[in-house]
């Protein structure tokens, strides 16, 4: 998922740092280039990751701020052995 491209808007559209997000986009010059440099706090605030009780924290946070339900996709090599 390319979280900075317009599509995914609604991902992002209650984040405190949307405007910063957008104008960090826009000055990339591709989608590639915006996730390589986005700033850890933003991975954070965008993503699960870390150690498993690291992520389940993640999990609880969000619940704890209204989430009913959260997806997990994961990611590069060996992806789904990471969900173990």
């Amino acid at each position: 998922m390319a979280v900075g491209e317009s599509d995914r808007a609604a991902h992002i559209d209650l984040l405190p740092f949307v405007a910063e997000s957008r104008a960090h986009r826009a000055a990339c010059p591709d989608a590639r280039h915006f996730a390589r440099t986005l700033p850890v706090a933003w991975v954070c605030e965008l993503s699960i990751a870390g150690t498993p009780s690291q992520a389940r924290a993640a999990i609880d946070a969000r619940h704890a701020a209204g989430a009913t339900s959260v997806v997990l996709v994961p990611a590069g090599p060996g992806a789904l052995a990471c969900l173990d």
